[in-house]
This record gives structure tokens, C-alpha cells and sequence, in this order.
């Protein structure tokens, strides 16, 4: 019995030896695990940003080219549209400037015109005043010749025969005469006058007044047209940075495109070439 166990015992060993023999000829003869797996392209290699981890395929697909293209799409046009504005703004520039000298022109010319009126009035003025006096100068002469011509008549009807009714119509006709040229005198003498104290005075004043709100009216004009011109230059200045970040927006935008179609070019091949399984 004792002999027959020690035999059992060898037998066992004996095969457990030769199993061991097999499963390492087996191992030897298979080829390495990390050589069955199919190798990465070099364009996918280089797709895949350098010290990330390996999720970053999958953030790269991400970036959706649909969407970029859909900003690049609105980035231009958000440019077409301030581009036009800044046309448009360029365009008010030139036609405020236009304006505005227009009206500064036409102030200038009314102001013109109103010191032009000023000044002819102080001529005209003073040949009036003369009128009136010599009117006036006239009125009296004929009141002084009326009396003279009654005197004259007087003393003549005073030598002659003539019947008393001749001789009263003709001095009642001179002393109407006189009446007359006496009343004339007085208006004439109203008229200098009133020309003189008031209408002169009314009129240089009312001239004057003119001539004040005309100089306000250059002076509005100028300010105006200035305050425009301003008020435009800054809106242009405004357009025109407008434009210029639209147009960096635009450039950023085209580049973001392009990368996310680069982007998803490069993944999709990377995938391809793991699923061929080529090395």
C-alpha cells in the first residue's frame, strides 16, 4: 500500500509537469496583445492635440461645422449690414455738410442784406427829412405870397371905382387862399414832425432789429451745422469700428470653420482607419 501510494503520487506530478510544458509553448507562440491592435494614422496622430487625454477626439468632434458655418453665415451678414450703415452714414456726412453750408449761407446772405438796409436807410432817411422840409418851405412860401397878393389887392381896390360886391369877392377869394396856405403850413409842419420823432425812429429801430436777429440767426446756423456735422462724424467714427470688429468677427469666424471642418476631416479618417484595422 505504502508503495502503491508514492507511485500515484509521481504519476500526478508527472502530469501536472507536462501541462505546465504545454501552456508555456502555447504563450510563447502567440503573438503580443498590443501588436494585434491596429495602429493609428499619422493624420489622426497629429488630429489628436498633444498631452490630453484620450477623450480628446471626442471633444474635437464637438466643434459641430454646421454651427460655425451657421456663425460664419450671420458674422458676414452682420458686415453687410454695417457696411451698408457705414455708407449710409458717410452719405448724412456729405449732406449735413451741404446743408449746413447752405444755411450758413443763406444767414450770411440775409444778415447781408439786412446791414444793406441799415445803411440805405440812413441815406434815404435824410432825403426825406429834406423833402419834408422843403414841402414844408414851399407851404410857407405860398402862405407869404397869398398875404402879399391880399395886400396888393387891397391897395388896389382902395384907388379904384370898382362896385363894393367886385371888390369883396376878389379879397374874400385871396384871404381863402390864405387860409389855406396857412392850414397846408401847419400839416407840413406836423409831417416833419412825426417823420423826424417817429417813423424814422420806428423804422432805423425796427431796421436794427432785423439786422440783431439776422446776426442771432448766422450764429444758430453755425451752431447747428456745426453741432450736426459732430453729431455725425461721431456716428460714422462709430460705424467704422463697427465694420472693423464685424470684419475681425468675420476672420475669426472663417477660421473657426475651417478648423471645425478640419476638425471633423481628421476624425472622421481616424476612425476609418480603426475600423479597417490596418496598421
Amino acid at each position: 500500500m505504502r508503495i502503491l501510494s508514492i507511485a500515484s503520487v509521481s504519476l500526478a506530478l508527472t502530469a501536472f509537469s507536462a501541462c505546465a510544458n504545454r501552456a508555456a509553448r502555447d504563450r510563447d507562440a502567440s503573438p503580443p496583445a498590443e501588436a494585434t491592435k491596429p495602429q493609428a494614422s499619422p493624420q489622426a496622430k497629429e488630429s489628436e492635440p498633444q498631452g490630453q487625454p484620450k477623450n480628446a477626439v471626442a471633444k474635437v468632434d464637438e466643434a459641430d461645422p454646421a454651427a460655425a458655418a451657421a456663425k460664419l453665415s450671420a458674422a458676414e451678414r452682420a458686415l453687410a449690414l454695417a457696411r451698408a450703415k457705414l455708407e449710409k452714414s458717410r452719405a448724412d456726412l456729405a449732406n449735413q455738410e451741404t446743408a449746413g453750408g447752405e444755411s450758413i449761407s443763406a444767414a450770411k446772405a440775409d444778415q447781408e442784406l439786412a446791414k444793406s438796409a441799415l445803411a440805405n436807410f440812413e441815406v434815404t432817411s435824410k432825403l426825406r427829412v429834406e423833402r419834408e422840409k422843403s414841402t414844408l418851405q414851399g407851404a410857407a412860401d405860398s402862405l407869404t405870397e397869398a398875404e402879399e397878393e391880399l395886400a396888393q389887392l387891397e391897395l388896389m381896390y382902395e384907388k379904384t371905382e370898382l362896385a363894393d360886391k367886385t371888390k369883396e369877392l376878389v379879397i374874400k377869394r385871396a384871404q381863402r387862399r390864405i387860409e389855406r396856405s396857412k392850414r397846408s403850413l401847419d400839416l407840413q409842419r406836423q409831417a416833419l414832425a412825426n417823420l423826424e420823432t417817429l417813423e424814422l425812429v420806428q423804422e432805423r429801430a425796427k431796421l436794427a432789429l432785423d439786422g440783431e436777429a439776422k446776426t442771432r440767426a448766422l450764429a444758430r446756423a453755425t451752431r447747428d451745422s456745426t453741432g450736426a456735422l459732430a453729431d455725425k462724424r461721431l456716428a460714422l467714427q462709430a460705424q467704422e469700428n463697427d465694420v472693423a470688429k464685424l470684419e475681425d468677427d468675420l476672420l475669426a469666424a472663417k477660421r473657426a470653420a475651417e478648423k471645425a471642418a478640419a476638425a471633423q476631416a481628421a476624425s472622421a479618417q481616424g476612425t476609418s482607419t480603426r475600423g479597417s484595422g490596418k496598421p
